[in-house]
């Protein structure tokens, strides 16, 4: 996205904001739906149960959501790079790689979390 050189900070700030907006309504509701499992399972007064879902929480967190963000922090650094440097092929290059490294990554995650009720 390109901004005009006459373009007020207020003007910026509006469209940045718009770009934002589905992450921040897609990290509310997983909040939300952490929140929910929280709530209800809080409710059977079962502190066991309680602690389940909150070590669960946090594994889901440290597991999945950190390392996903760490590697697609890296990937973009590298994109906004290409993409300045008007190397617009070499973005898809990262993009690529970046999505197959991703599933490398978080294969053995979802194959330990899937078993990890055994």
């Amino acid at each position: 996205m390109e901004f005009p050189d006459d373009m007020s900070i207020l003007q910026c700030f509006w469209e940045v904001t718009k770009i934002s907006i589905p992450l921040v309504i897609g990290l509310l509701l997983w909040t939300l739906v952490t929140n929910i499992n929280t709530y209800y399972i809080g409710n059977l007064d079962d502190a066991t149960l309680l602690a389940g879902v909150g070590m669960g929480n946090m594994l889901i967190n440290i597991l999945c959501f950190a390392i996903t963000q760490g590697l697609n922090g890296a990937l973009e650094t590298l994109v906004s790079q290409s993409f300045g440097a008007g190397k617009y092929e070499e973005c898809g290059i990262f993009l690529n790689r970046g999505k197959i490294v991703s599933s490398f990554v978080l294969l053995p995650i979802f194959i330990i979390l899937g078993l990890s009720d055994r």
